[in-house]
């Protein structure tokens, strides 16, 4: 045995590098395969809860977009745009209406003036 372990001091005292860099490369070996990531696609909450995921978001889908139900999906914005705007201005609504009618009535008037007019007369500067 003495001799044995003297010749392995030997050994070491002539090629520590190459003992050391052998064991770094170990260890380090190691260390890489305990901190390496699984790939998203192989954890195990991804292969479980993946297509859970999916069904569920499929079932709300359907769900929320039944077919009766299509034409009056868009029309929740405006139903509480309206709800507003009969909180904040009850009365807005008449004066606009008829501020409406009386640009309506306007221009309605003028189209008819414009139709009556003689072929011959210039319309709006043009020849």
């Amino acid at each position: 045995e003495p001799e044995l372990a003297i010749a392995r001091l030997l050994l070491h005292a002539r090629a520590p590098a190459e003992l050391m860099m052998a064991r770094e490369d170990a260890v380090w070996g190691d260390v890489e395969a305990g901190i390496t990531p699984l790939p998203w696609w192989r954890r195990r909450a991804m292969l479980w809860g993946g297509p859970a995921l999916a069904a569920a978001a499929a079932v709300v889908l359907v769900v929320m977009l039944r077919p009766g139900e299509r034409e009056h999906a868009g029309s929740g914005a405006a139903d509480l745009l309206e709800q507003q705007f009969a909180v904040l201005a009850p009365e807005a609504r008449a004066v606009l209406a008829k501020d409406v009618d009386g640009h309506r009535g306007r221009l309605r008037g003028d189209l008819i003036a414009m139709a009556q007019a003689d072929a011959r007369s210039v319309q709006g500067g043009a020849p």
